[in-house]
């Protein structure tokens, strides 16, 4: 599986002037940022087979289900409030303008989360062995052969309510008026701690795609085969700091 993500962050921030020297300065600061998380995951083929009970058939019988995906996509949207705490490092130029770095920690509350895209292609059959291992693929029997997985057929990813990461930073300063500036920069946060929940199952006793006849086709979120989710990544920040 691979996946990547980004981050648009909007915030307030205020900080404790507590150094300056020839237009440099340092500064503690802490806000409150609203971020925006997509992430996306894909996988790009997958096979496995799992014995299916009586209601994964029409007639009732049991089976074994074999299936092969393929070009599986998912796209997922987060938000979070978000309290930056970091040490920041300003040269300006002149009075009004100036660029900056800065490192520290950002604790995130998520506030909402949701599927934002899903595709997948699929093929199944089905193995009875109560029939000689007769084997069927036909399409309108318990959706065998091809078929391709939408979004309204993926489970709600499980993420936790919160993150930790490390974040470090730069970007050009303006003052606005007083002791009121304007930031825009890159910052760059590491995860500490894992976004989604994991299903250990999901991929051994659990199948990751599997079929009910009440149901159709059901995909489990692409997240919860992943041991490890500590997303890092790139956020655009636009911050307005008060500083004294």
């Amino acid at each position: 599986m691979s996946h990547k993500s980004s981050m648009n962050s909007f915030g307030i921030d205020f900080g404790y002037m507590f150094w300056q020297h020839n237009g440099m300065s340092l500064s503690v600061n802490a806000g409150l940022d609203y971020d925006i998380l997509n992430t996306k995951l894909n996988i790009g083929s997958m096979k496995y087979d799992y014995a299916a009970n009586a209601d994964a058939d029409m007639d009732g019988d049991t089976y074994r289900r074999y299936y092969q995906l393929s070009n599986l996509h998912q796209g997922i949207g987060m938000e979070y409030i978000s309290i930056p705490v970091y040490l920041n490092f300003t040269y300006r130029f002149n009075e009004w303008i100036g660029v900056y770095a800065n490192v520290g920690i950002k604790p995130g509350f998520k506030t909402c989360s949701k599927v934002k895209s899903f595709t997948g292609d699929v093929y199944s059959y089905g193995i009875y062995p109560q029939y000689d291992n007769l084997m069927m693929n036909d399409e309108w029997l318990n959706d065998f052969g091809n078929r391709q997985l939408t979004e309204s057929q993926v489970a709600t990813p499980e993420v936790k309510g919160f993150n930790m990461s490390i974040l470090a930073g730069a970007g050009v300063e303006a003052k606005i008026y007083g002791p009121l500036y304007t930031s825009l920069g890159i910052n760059y946060n590491a995860g500490l701690t894992n976004v989604f929940k994991s299903k250990s199952t999901v991929g051994s006793s659990t199948p990751l795609v599997s079929y009910t006849v009440a149901h159709g086709q059901q995909a489990e979120s692409l997240t919860s085969m992943m041991s490890k989710s500590k997303i890092s990544h790139l956020a655009v920040n636009i911050t307005l700091i008060y500083r004294f």
